[in-house]
């Protein structure tokens, strides 16, 4: 059982004996990570516990065939203070850390998804909750699962994304007024088509980070990632009713689609 090293961001911790947590990690070389951490809160131990959403480096063993690995060292390498600095950048940063942790797979690389989670976290940092370089990032995770969603135009008759009404979940595509009857997977979105916002979103290209999004674009956006990745990806991130009443102020029901 040799001992491996890899950069990781702290998806959680859970309670386990008297002094120690299980730190789950999203790592850049092994996917998800469950590790003991032995005496993590004793009170003979000089620093702290790594708290969510900081990236650490950590040394791990892990026996093969086995889910669950034993931290054998631990060095903070960054903290984002954002997620700390607002409960709306705590709530977008909660509802992104579940999804790419229900995403990630233990033992498989993790490189796309934890190079889009530094991205996400430096882009929250720097732009804060509204910039759409932000936004744009949960586009970029539909890529990474397969999941294409084309808000630049209606995918029926070819109508310009100004024109667009509503997204079918189904299909992963845009449709505009004309073309929704009988979708009964459409959901409405507003505020994302004008000035190309929608495409923008959902381009492979990084947007600009001074742009910002309206927040109803924003809810609009984030109601059409919720129904992708429970539809799709069979994802129900908890995190999602607390975003929506952080961010958008109202109750956090999803909206309901048809089962795949």
């Amino acid at each position: 059982m040799s001992r491996q090293q890899t950069r990781a961001f702290v998806l959680g911790l859970a309670d386990y004996r008297e002094t120690s947590k299980i730190l789950r990690l999203l790592s850049e070389d092994y996917g998800r990570l469950s590790l003991v951490a032995r005496g993590l809160t004793s009170p003979k131990r000089k620093t702290p516990p790594p708290e969510p959403f900081a990236l650490v480096q950590a040394g791990f063993s892990l026996r093969e065939g086995k889910d669950l690995g034993t931290l054998a060292s631990l060095e903070i390498e960054r903290v984002f203070s954002a997620p700390h600095g607002s409960v709306e950048a705590y709530a977008l940063a909660s509802y992104w850390f579940d999804v790419v942790g229900a995403m990630a797979v233990p033992g498989q690389g993790g490189g796309a998804l934890f190079g889009l989670t530094e991205g996400f976290l430096t882009n929250l940092e720097a732009y804060g909750v509204w910039s759409v370089a932000v936004w744009w990032h949960f586009g970029r995770l539909l890529a990474v699962e397969g999941l294409h969603v084309r808000l630049d135009r209606c995918m029926r008759c070819e109508a310009p994304g100004a024109m667009v009404t509503h997204v079918a979940v189904a299909l992963g595509s845009a449709l505009c007024a004309r073309c929704v009857t009988g979708a009964e997977d459409a959901l409405p979105v507003q505020g994302l088509s004008p000035g190309g916002m929608g495409g923008c979103l959902t381009d492979p290209r990084t947007p600009p980070p001074a742009t910002l999004l309206t927040v109803r674009a924003a809810e609009s956006f984030a109601a059409v990632f919720d129904a992708t990745v429970v539809y799709h990806a069979g994802i129900a991130p908890r995190s999602y009713a607390f975003l929506c009443e952080t961010l958008f102020r109202r109750a956090g029901a999803r909206h309901p689609v048809p089962m795949k």
